[in-house]
């Protein structure tokens, strides 16, 4: 897949000999940013004739023929027909014909022999997307229907049917008038004419992480309550050089022996998030750390969390 779509945007495979002699130079160059990079002009050139959408880089490599802005001109005449045409239909053929182009958009993408490959319920992921090909898809969507699209909104909808149902809506929302909002008149204090000012605020759920082990809300408020100093050591199970990190005063030193630091960092369960074990060691721990407290707030809130998919 990734060697399919560099192909698409001109980049060749260099042998391990070329890419390694052309490491040594660009560790050599004063260029502040060198690529190295195997280009096929020929493929860009082609795109470019075609009206399509090349990157912004390698615009400049490549000059169009005189008959790229009557090409560049069909799609968007298409594009145009394209959505009238799903406008006329009934909510179930407009479905069937969006299902369609984006199985049909996902199978160019992904370099798959037909659309007919495309599992409507299977993720975005689960298929080989990543974020540059699931941007890919967006911008492919979105020529092809003439409609802005969110860059996340493969993200946001992760499967090819709930994508599909998404443009839908979407398409709906832009072809049907607007309701006004309407405004709900605030509270009357009882023997006043003038609106109540109330600005309540109901805490419904919540999840922490905190020095001191602590790892719930209740046991927070159990280290508040207590006067508990969550200040201690510098832990030794953190595969930290202790001898080198106590040794000197320049960068990557401490002149202190104490801190705040927070347990359970490496019982992250990157399965439960669809995460792959390397992915997880290369994240953030912080991130880490946003995901188990996001779901455990919305367990504790009572929420079913997959009933949220797709929502804001």
């Amino acid at each position: 897949t990734h060697h399919n779509r560099l192909a698409r945007t001109g980049i060749t495979p260099m042998t391990p000999t070329t890419a390694l002699t052309l490491l040594d130079h660009a560790l050599t160059t004063h260029h502040p940013t060198p690529t190295a990079t195997q280009w096929n002009l020929s493929g860009v050139r082609a795109r470019v004739n075609a009206g399509e959408d090349v990157p912004v880089l390698l615009r400049g490599l490549v000059r169009a023929t005189r008959r790229s802005a009557a090409v560049s001109a069909t799609p968007a005449a298409d594009d145009a027909g394209l959505r009238e045409r799903i406008g006329t239909m009934t909510p179930e053929a407009a479905r069937q014909a969006l299902g369609d182009l984006v199985a049909t958009q996902m199978a160019s993408v992904l370099a798959l022999p037909s659309a007919a490959e495309v599992k409507v319920n299977r993720t975005f992921r689960e298929a080989g997307f990543d974020s540059l090909t699931s941007v890919e898809l967006r911008n492919r969507l979105s020529g092809a229907l003439g409609t802005k699209l969110a860059a996340t909104v493969v993200f946001d909808h992760p499967t090819p049917r709930q994508l599909t149902e998404h443009i839908h809506e979407l398409l709906a929302a832009t072809a049907t008038p607007a309701a006004a909002p309407a405004i709900a008149a605030a509270p009357a204090v009882a023997g006043h004419g003038e609106p109540a000012d109330d600005d309540s605020i109901a805490l419904v759920a919540m999840a922490c992480r905190y020095p001191g082990g602590v790892a719930s809300p209740e046991e927070l408020w159990n280290l508040v309550a207590g006067g508990i100093d969550a200040m201690a050591e510098f832990p030794t199970d953190r595969g930290w050089d202790m001898d080198a990190l106590f040794r000197g005063t320049g960068v990557g030193s401490s002149t202190t022996r104490y801190g705040g630091f927070v347990a359970g960092v490496d019982r992250f369960d990157p399965g439960f998030f669809g995460i792959s074990p390397r992915e997880a060691l290369a994240m953030d721990p912080q991130q880490r750390i946003l995901l188990e407290t996001a779901w455990e707030t919305i367990e504790r809130a009572g929420i079913d969390a997959t009933t949220l998919r797709g929502s804001a």
